[in-house]
């Protein structure tokens, strides 16, 4: 809402300097609040009760100064007798009046105050348009506001938030208990500065300042301000990573409208000089471009007012190709409208992207976060969809990512229950969000010369010989030679997916028995990693049933991706040419479902799961959560019936996974593969 509300402050606010009858206090008070020094002004207004209590323009300005302190009951006590009657002295007392009732989210009551403002002004009055859009957010909060979610919001407290300005929080691409974000607070480089950049203690700003901050027994905390060669009295945001973590992209300017985009590669100390090294591309940001988001070091997304958008900021894209960024692209009207889109964040998969957008006709604030997908096939963006309440808020919303665990996402608000101008906040998915998966990495053939060959012989014995080492044992040099050979593999074809299914000792069963089967699996991993292995060519599985008598672990191997490869045939498959060690296992086939019951990072513990069939659980080298599943289905019918069984058991959120040829697939990929597995399409009607 901030980008319409200093409008109306100023113009209300020019409006009482015309008057020329109030006291140097009053005066003091307007000019603070004219130039969003709240606090400020609140003390000149506290300081002078006397003086204000039978004058109602102070009073409304002791309103505002609570209002934008978000200190709502204390606004609303002063307002409320200011707005009383049929047409009130001050009509600015029914626009803030709204304002509070909006920012409690009863949508309702602001409505009706709104109402009551238009009928107050002029019909050529600057702020109509405006509040007309106010009056259709009320109306989509309506909608949201009796809809219920499992989705947790949390302010990341007083450790991380101050009274000052937090925002654009940006997870490490390394660390998943580390965060970096920006914020205008006291103590930053250059202290106080009015817009132009000059120092002026008495109504200046600070600027903003990039900061990290670590995860520390679950709370958020040890705040620092990143090298002061990377922050200077000018205004610094942090704009995002390279995928490796090692190259900051950020903005430096004396305006957040007007910066240059610096690229900093982590230089040792003794190695950095005062000059910066520019972001070489297209984006303009003299005239305004910004807002960067860059996906797999391949696709920039950014925010740009430029010629020919749709009108406000759209979101443009722009490719990496033959060592130079592309021109831009604007992402067309299924995202961008004739409002503000900002802050785009494209997920993991490359197709789901998240943005905020004041669109009136959908948000219930001012910037509200959204969703779409790209249709590789139409070439176009779904319909974008509001994540809804708690996310989104009567303030604005921005700056939202999901973390690589799939679970949690960060996002700034200036939503009137936080602590300052804008606050960082942690969201709590209660499922894994599928697009957090990467997408497979497709391997482009060159049409033969000569005729196709007939394909090899179907595969009857393990290509690999599984692995019985324990856990703190080493490798033998028999299994040191095979997990050689299917690195080396790995690295030939980086297409290949590869499936570790760890089944645990003898003894060991249920939960605890998939969790100690799955730490074996990642054993077995960390080698290949070491090998120079990509973490996404991996997947684990770790069964709840021993194989065999072994009093070890047995950990065999099958790849996902072989197909179109000359090795189809002489490596096995899971669904096709493989030879388990537990013959039988409907999980080996190349399609089943089975039902999500719970994520963790640890070992799940649930005694009821021991007694069901087929727990297993799932892991990622690059994802820290362990997936654990039961139950195991050719059919979804199947599937629905057990999971409704999980349901009346008190096993609450439980959910079907799709499993292609043993990994799992989120609903693109299933969609990919209707056309071989019909049954699949019962999944996605569900």
């Amino acid at each position: 809402m901030k980008y319409w509300m200093l409008i109306v402050f100023s113009l209300t606010l020019q409006g009482l300097y015309a008057q020329g009858s109030v006291s140097d206090k009053k005066k003091q008070a307007k000019e603070y609040i004219f130039h969003d020094r709240y606090a400020d002004a609140l003390a000149v207004l506290t300081a002078s009760r006397q003086a204000i209590r039978d004058d109602k323009e102070a009073q409304l300005l002791l309103a505002i100064c609570y209002f934008q302190l978000n200190e709502l009951d204390k606004a609303s006590e002063i307002l409320k007798p200011l707005a009383s009657g049929e047409r009130p002295e001050l009509p600015e007392c029914l626009l803030y009046m709204a304002k509070v009732y909006h920012s409690q989210h009863q949508f309702a009551e602001a409505s009706n105050y709104y109402k009551l403002y238009l009928r107050q002004i002029r019909k050529d009055h600057a702020h109509r348009k405006m509040v007309i859009e106010e009056i259709r957010r009320c109306a989509n909060g309506l909608e949201w506001q009796y809809q219920t979610s499992q989705i947790v919001v949390e302010n990341l407290g007083r450790q991380v938030n101050t009274a000052y300005d937090e925002f654009a929080p940006i997870p490490s691409p390394n660390n998943s208990d580390k965060l970096y974000f920006s914020s205008a607070r006291q103590g930053n480089m250059g202290g106080l500065r009015n817009r132009f950049g000059a120092t002026d203690e008495k109504l200046g700003h600070y600027f903003s300042d990039m900061f990290g901050c670590m995860l520390n027994e679950g709370n958020w905390g040890n705040v620092e301000q990143l090298h002061y060669l990377l922050n200077s009295p000018r205004h610094e945001v942090l704009l995002d990573f390279n995928k490796d973590g090692n190259v900051l992209y950020y903005a430096k300017g004396w305006d957040y409208n007007n910066a240059e985009i610096i690229v900093d590669t982590f230089k040792r100390l003794e190695d950095r000089t005062l000059s910066s090294t520019p972001f070489q591309s297209q984006v303009n940001s003299v005239a305004g471009d910004g807002q960067l988001y860059f996906y797999n070091d391949t696709t920039l997304l950014f925010t740009s007012r430029r010629q020919g958008g749709q009108g406000g900021l759209d979101i443009y894209k722009s490719i990496f190709r033959k060592g130079r960024w592309s021109t831009p692209e604007n992402l067309g009207p299924g995202v961008n409208t004739p409002f503000d889109e900002t802050t785009p964040f494209l997920a993991a998969d490359g197709r789901t992207l998240y943005f905020s957008s004041n669109d009136s006709k959908k948000s219930i604030g001012g910037l509200d976060i959204f969703k779409s997908v790209y249709n590789a096939r139409s070439k176009t963006w779904t319909d974008p969809v509001s994540l809804g309440l708690p996310v989104n808020s009567a303030g604005d919303d921005a700056y939202f990512r999901v973390a690589k665990d799939g679970f949690t996402a960060f996002f700034s608000s200036s939503r009137r229950d936080g602590m300052g101008l804008r606050d960082i906040y942690m969201v709590y998915f209660p499922n894994y969000l599928p697009e957090m998966d990467p997408p497979p990495v497709v391997a482009v053939q060159a049409t033969p010369a000569a005729p196709a060959q007939v394909d090899p012989p179907a595969y009857t014995q393990p290509a690999f010989s599984p692995v019985y080492s324990g856990l703190n044992s080493a490798f033998s040099d028999k299994e040191t030679n095979t997990l050689d050979q299917i690195a080396q593999l790995l690295l030939e074809y980086p297409s290949l997916t590869l499936v570790i299914t760890a089944y645990p000792p003898q003894g060991s069963s249920g939960g605890k028995g998939a969790y100690l089967a799955v730490q074996h699996a990642e054993k077995v991993s960390d080698f290949f990693l070491k090998k120079g292995v990509s973490s996404e060519a991996i997947y684990m599985r770790g069964m709840g049933k021993p194989a065999s008598q072994s009093k070890s672990a047995v950990v065999e191997f099958a790849f996902k991706g072989a197909a179109e490869l000359p090795i189809k045939g002489k490596v096995p498959v899971i669904g096709d040419y493989y030879n388990s060690v537990a013959p039988g296992l409907i999980t080996n086939k190349d399609l089943c479902y089975k039902v999500q019951v719970a994520s963790s990072k640890g070992e799940y513990a649930n005694p009821q799961a021991a007694s069901l069939p087929d727990i297993m659980t799932e892991k990622t080298p690059h994802f820290e959560f362990y997936r654990y599943t039961l139950g195991a289905f050719e059919r979804h019918a199947d599937a629905v019936q057990f999971k409704n069984q999980l349901l009346a058991k008190g096993f609450s959120g439980a959910f079907i996974v799709p499993f292609l040829n043993g990994v799992r697939a989120d609903k693109n990929k299933v969609k990919q593969a209707v056309s071989l597995f019909p049954d699949l399409q019962n999944y996605l009607g569900q």
